[in-house]
């Protein structure tokens, strides 16, 4: 959506109204089509907070693991240890 062209009206309102770009974007992933835009429910918020929040879970749920891959295929995925963890962050991406 960051793509769209504003006239110089919405501009100055938005501005006005304390609603931004980013604002624009997330109110047309989450909302509600409706004729001539999106309207975001109290019901569609509610949606995309349950939603944050699981995948707020999955991603704490994967602190500490490590996945190993060679090009697109997937070789092992386990749980580092503290002395794994010091060891890759020391080596960093290039493995040297």
């Amino acid at each position: 959506m960051s793509d769209l062209t504003q006239t110089k009206h919405s501009i100055v309102r938005m501005s006005q109204r304390g609603i931004r770009l980013d604002d624009l974007e997330l109110a047309e992933r989450i909302g509600t089509e409706v004729e001539g835009g999106y309207f975001v429910r109290r019901k569609d918020f509610q949606a995309y907070e349950r939603e944050t929040k699981r995948r707020l879970d999955q991603a704490r749920r994967l602190v500490g693991q490590r996945v190993v891959k060679k090009g697109d295929v997937v070789i092992t995925a386990y749980h580092a240890s503290r002395a794994d963890e010091r060891r890759l962050l020391r080596r960093g991406c290039n493995g040297a």
